[in-house]
């Protein structure tokens, strides 16, 4: 076989791969590309010969705003200079009705004697949206986790408070009573707990919003923590929101407050969600992003635990938004927006 021949063989070959192909000449000047990268560019509306032979690639990605771009191009001509063999890069490529991402790839390839740097975009689409199932699964299980060793650890704490009362009172009917309500009521509550943890766990969970009243939500919330502060709610607004969720929220914030001093705590509405505010010692302003991070000591000395991590996980599950700022009485407020007016 001829040197023309096996050229023209490769030529052949390199114009029926499944991906969309370029070949580079030293300046970096498109001197060959295949039928998949003009039919991709026609697809996406190239203003211009699709196949784009005479243009130069690295000109074009280096003058690219894209960060991405400006990479790929720092890449092939590491592989034209010789400094490395071949080079890789992921990057997103989304469309106006879908989510794309590609792998690049460039390395050298000699033709007829000449030496061309060949650029090979693969469509990595499916394989980066398992990854992205897989890495949300594998959040969602975590935040589960947190979810039951966080939440479960106050109905637990009056469950077994309860049961030691009603063993040394055993022969006070009265006293009795209450607390095996008391037992019950928070034997109910874990399994609230445990089956909103379950259901947040499933693959398939998509939460089923309703029309809530944040002040009954806010007192039910108020039900379940063990503190002893003047309570308040100052709005009555019904918004969209999964109960079950909705539930986690304000536990949490209200049991923040209730953990870090202060004398009264209210819940309210703003023009967009609504708000739990205390008038305990606040949070430093450097320490506002900080403690919504589990485990960390903020700069006043406290350990956020679990409890704010929850709550911006429940929140964001609905698209809404939490933030840490100043109440009117000098305390921390925590604000929940992005939300929707329940219909």
């Amino acid at each position: 076989m001829s040197g023309s021949e096996t050229g023209t063989l490769g030529r052949d070959a390199l114009g029926a791969l499944p991906s969309q192909l370029a070949l580079l000449d030293d300046d970096g000047e498109i001197v060959y590309t295949n039928d998949e990268w003009s039919s991709f560019a026609r697809e996406n509306g190239f203003d211009g010969d699709p196949g784009m032979v005479g243009t130069n690639y690295l000109a074009v990605c280096e003058r690219s705003a894209s960060e991405d771009a400006t990479a790929a191009a720092a890449g092939i001509r590491d592989v034209m200079s010789g400094s490395r063999e071949r080079f890789a890069y992921e990057y997103p490529c989304h469309g106006p009705d879908e989510r794309r991402w590609f792998l690049m790839r460039a390395l050298t390839y000699d033709s007829g004697g000449e030496t061309y740097v060949l650029v090979m975009h693969l469509n990595i689409t499916e394989r980066k949206l398992a990854e992205l199932e897989a890495a949300d699964r594998s959040e969602r299980l975590e935040a589960v986790a947190r979810i039951l060793s966080h939440d479960l650890k106050n109905p637990l704490g009056i469950a077994k408070g309860r049961a030691e009362l009603l063993a040394a009172q055993a022969g006070d009917g009265a006293a009795v009573t209450d607390h095996v309500e008391g037992i019950e009521s928070a034997l109910d509550h874990m399994d609230e707990i445990l089956t909103d943890a379950l259901l947040f766990a499933r693959d398939d969970f998509d939460p089923e919003t309703e029309p809530v009243s944040v002040g009954d939500a806010a007192r039910g919330a108020w039900a379940h923590v063990d503190a002893d502060l003047d309570f308040a709610v100052e709005s009555e607004a019904t918004i969209a929101a999964n109960r079950p969720l909705l539930r986690h929220v304000l536990e949490n914030l209200l049991r923040n407050a209730a953990d870090h001093g202060g004398s009264r705590v209210v819940v309210g509405a703003t023009t967009d969600g609504f708000y739990v505010a205390d008038d305990g010692p606040g949070i430093p302003t450097g320490d506002r992003e900080a403690v919504f991070r589990p485990d960390v000591s903020t700069s006043a000395g406290h350990a956020s635990g679990l409890g704010l991590t929850i709550v911006r996980e429940a929140a964001a599950v609905h698209g809404w938004s939490v933030s840490a700022t100043d109440a009117s009485s000098g305390g921390a407020r925590f604000d929940v927006s992005g939300v929707a007016a329940g219909r």
